[in-house]
């Protein structure tokens, strides 16, 4: 069917570009970070500045300060009562805050990202997409009517419409 045929200039936009180079800078620094030796990584799984860590999104360093800040919480018991409860409360605003952001913004955002990048790449790039969406939609539904009918039928000796009966509401959620 070959969905990606055809010239677009989704590719060569300066939005996937820059991605490149993001990528590449990540993959650099991923490689740097596997040549450590284990004492260096031993090391460098204490922060120096906890807040330093936390600006740097270095989750090794926040995920051990955090273990640290958990035990030390549990073994003064009853007299960090209250910082448990704050860092509990705390949690429950986070959350409700993104929780609101992902259901609210996130939508909006996604839609603009992507016009934003069709309206650079053209017509021939939502074309594209398209075909590509089609197929992977074709493909998981033969998927599930031939592979999960003729496994349930052979495998399981049921009824395929049986199944697909009782699992709507699974896949029903696992698609939403």
């Amino acid at each position: 069917l070959q969905p990606g045929a055809g010239k677009s200039e989704l590719l060569n936009s300066d939005d996937v570009s820059s991605y490149q180079q993001t990528l590449n800078k990540e993959n650099s620094a991923q490689d740097s970070a596997a040549k450590q030796t284990f004492d260096q990584t031993l090391i460098n799984l204490f922060p120096k500045n906890p807040l330093q860590a936390m600006t740097e999104e270095n989750m090794l360093q926040i995920i051990t300060f955090a273990i640290f800040i958990g035990v030390g919480i549990i073994m003064v018991g009853s007299k960090a009562q209250m910082v448990h409860k704050f860092l509990e409360q705390t949690n429950e605003v986070l959350m409700y805050i993104v929780t609101m952001i992902m259901s609210v913004f996130a939508p909006i955002g996604t839609f603009a990202l992507v016009a934003h990048a069709f309206t650079g790449a053209g017509f021939g790039a939502i074309q594209q997409l398209g075909m590509y969406f089609f197929i992977v939609l074709l493909a998981l539904v033969i998927h599930f009517f031939v592979v999960y009918g003729t496994a349930v039928k052979v495998m399981g000796r049921t009824s395929p419409l049986k199944f697909y009966k009782e699992f709507i509401p699974a896949i029903t959620l696992g698609f939403s």
